[in-house]
């Protein structure tokens, strides 16, 4: 997967979502508590670091 960012679209009350990636790793699992929205997370190769903003309204 290229540098770059996934935004996943969510219409689940709560719960969890599974990213899958491709890479070593395997997959990301971020856990939301949100009505509605998106969450964006980038990815920052080759380190791998993954962060996960959460810009949306409450």
């Amino acid at each position: 997967l290229p540098a770059g960012t996934i935004t996943v679209p969510i219409d689940l009350p709560s719960g969890t979502i599974t990213v899958p990636i491709d890479l070593p790793s395997g997959t990301i699992t971020v856990p939301i508590d949100l009505p509605t929205g998106t969450i964006t997370v980038p990815i920052d190769l080759p380190t791998g670091t993954i962060t996960v903003p959460i810009d949306l309204p409450t």
